[in-house]
């Protein structure tokens, strides 16, 4: 007994896909449908005829897509796949903060409504869920905490989903020119860092589609620890490889050079625009330059430099970069910039104004921030 409460919903469907056997093949079977299980159908209620079983499984949809629930369960798929949460369920009495989950319940539906309606009237075109979602408060709202006690409701507004791997690795190559893996891996986009399994892939949620199947979308301290190497690396030899470029070429600092120490107003209101700028490029935010956040990381740059100096001064650091974090091989030709005669100005390899490390101290803390990593609308 207990079990019909399932198979009275999965035989009937079961039997409309009786021409296709356990791989996916198409293998009618000669006798038809077993005659000790439930009739084909959508259910019990609803049989399917012996005339309609050449095309059973067209019968089986066309019931499914005229479903009332399908309409609901398609917006609520798109929803998942576009901000990363479930969509909520209808409280049960008795639920913690009842009348909170509800006011948040009854609002996304409302929305959902409304899409499922666009939806149907499309003719069913997934493209008018995509839009509409993307349109809605739930994709593109920034939650507004002012005056606002509901947080279940505010945590449905907005954005705010962990990027993929394989979404983090191109993210890091379109911001950075350069990827996340070993130099010679650089064309090899399995060697990536986040696209290896042998890596980092599955450890920062990815799937393998094989014995991983289901991605991880919450933080861990394993996937911290992940991004935090990713900053730290990443503000290593991609940030000389950029000062090595042309100013006009380059992707991190077109404003300033590798000596250009914060002594000075000249000096500071240039590397200020370039902070400004790097907000911008990397974030994807328009800051003021004259904002708190600059200040921030200004502040961070300064103190940088200033520790920096003294602690070369003290011979505590040296004036050369470290070996990973230079730049000695032209990464083009590969030509050995030691051979060069102008040596100083070819290689970035000194570091004796302890600029270098004081901007990549700065990629450092903007590659590790939330609107680096998450895919997000929130404030």
């Amino acid at each position: 007994a207990d079990c019909t409460v399932c198979h009275f919903v999965m035989d009937p469907i079961a039997g409309a896909m009786q021409n296709w056997d356990d791989r996916g093949r198409y293998r009618p079977r000669s006798t038809g449908w077993y005659e000790n299980m439930l009739p084909p159908g959508f259910s019990l209620s609803e049989r399917m005829g012996s005339s309609d079983y050449p095309n059973s499984m067209q019968w089986l949809a066309n019931k499914i897509v005229n479903d009332p629930r399908f309409t609901r369960a398609s917006v609520k798929l798109f929803y998942k796949a576009l901000t990363g949460k479930d969509a909520l369920s209808k409280p049960k009495y008795g639920t913690t903060y009842l009348a909170e989950t509800q006011q948040a319940y009854d609002f996304q539906d409302k929305v959902f409504s409304e899409i499922e309606r666009k939806f149907v009237s499309s003719g069913m075109n997934a493209k008018v869920i995509i839009k509409e979602l993307i349109k809605s408060v739930f994709f593109s709202g920034k939650v507004a905490t002012n005056g606002v006690t509901n947080d279940i409701f505010t945590d449905t507004i907005g954005l705010s989903k962990l990027i993929s791997p394989e979404i983090l690795d191109k993210k890091i190559y379109n911001v950075m020119g350069y990827y996340w893996a070993q130099g010679y891996y650089q064309n090899n986009t399995s060697r990536h860092y986040l696209m290896n399994e042998g890596e980092y892939k599955t450890l920062y949620g990815g799937i393998n589609s094989n014995s991983i199947t289901k991605r991880v979308s919450e933080l861990n301290g394993v996937m911290a620890n992940i991004q935090m190497r990713m900053a730290v690396e990443m503000s290593c030899y991609p940030v000389s490889l950029d000062f090595y470029k042309q100013s006009s070429d380059r992707k991190l600092f077109p404003f300033v050079d590798k000596k250009m120490t914060p002594i000075g107003d000249a000096n500071v209101t240039m590397i200020k625009n370039n902070i400004v700028y790097l907000y911008q490029h990397i974030l994807g935010e328009k800051v003021n330059v004259n904002s708190s956040d600059v200040q921030r990381a200004y502040n961070l740059f300064y103190e940088t430099y200033q520790a920096g100096i003294i602690g070369m001064e003290a011979d505590d650091f040296s004036n050369r970069l470290n070996g990973g974090c230079a730049v000695t091989r032209d990464p083009v030709t590969n030509q050995n910039l030691w051979d060069r005669d102008r040596r100083e100005n070819d290689l970035v390899y000194y570091d004796g104004a302890y600029v270098i490390r004081s901007w990549a101290a700065v990629i450092t803390y903007m590659l590790s921030d939330f609107k680096f990593l998450y895919q997000n609308t929130a404030e």
